[in-house]
């Protein structure tokens, strides 16, 4: 592709002639450290923390963060709280899976709407990923 660009630029094709002040296409990479600090840059790190559903205590999730709490163990409350006000969107995210008997979900009270209308029934044996932006979740089921 670079080839075709610079070839197309030098015999001056795409109109009256090669523009003088045209810029010649140069492929870069850029090294891990370089991607690091341009995601950072536009505020896209994000991490991701697995939890232990069975085992670990019930913590309040940060934003920006993806959390995997793998099979829930029985009947669970997700701890969210919406406290930043920074001037920011900022997206929690997580995922969980269900036994085979379907536990009953304590949703956050963070939450304000669902996409869809009201809070969604689960399912046993199911994986679920939520989101929640500026209060409003959205989640799938496979």
């Amino acid at each position: 592709m670079t080839k075709a660009i610079n070839l197309f630029k030098e015999q001056g094709q795409g109109g009256s002639g090669a523009d003088p002040d045209a810029v010649k296409f140069t492929p870069q990479s850029l090294t891990a450290g370089q991607k690091m600090q341009a995601r950072s840059n536009i505020d896209a790190d994000v991490s991701i923390t697995t939890v232990d559903a069975s085992t670990d205590p019930p913590f309040t999730m940060e934003p920006d963060k993806v959390y995997k709490y793998g099979m829930l163990s029985g009947d669970t409350t997700f701890p969210l709280m919406l406290s930043i006000n920074d001037g920011k969107a900022h997206v929690y995210c997580w995922t969980f899976e269900t036994p085979a008997t379907a536990p009953t979900i304590t949703w956050p009270t963070a939450i304000i709407g669902w996409a869809g209308g009201s809070a969604p029934t689960i399912n046993a044996n199911k994986q679920y990923e939520v989101s929640v932006m500026d209060g409003i979740a959205c989640i799938v089921e496979s």
